[in-house]
């Protein structure tokens, strides 16, 4: 259980992910992959406006290589 979870919450998330198939566990893995990617490249350009998307995208990718949990 999560320490940011009440003990219902953690239950109820518990069964919710138990009862995902592997196909969908994956596919929710990587929506949550792109909503991170698209969330750093929107803090990217707001740090660096006059950066192109070249740049912001390189940036990006070096700091996903580079991420650690």
């Amino acid at each position: 259980m999560s320490s940011h979870m009440t003990p219902d919450a953690a239950a109820y998330y518990d069964r919710a992910v138990r009862s995902m198939t592997a196909e969908q566990k994956l596919a929710s893995a990587e929506a949550l992959w792109h909503t991170a990617w698209a969330l750093k490249i929107a803090g990217v350009r707001i740090q660096h406006p006059e950066w192109s998307d070249d740049q912001v995208t390189v940036l990006v990718r070096q700091l996903f290589l580079r991420a650690t949990t």
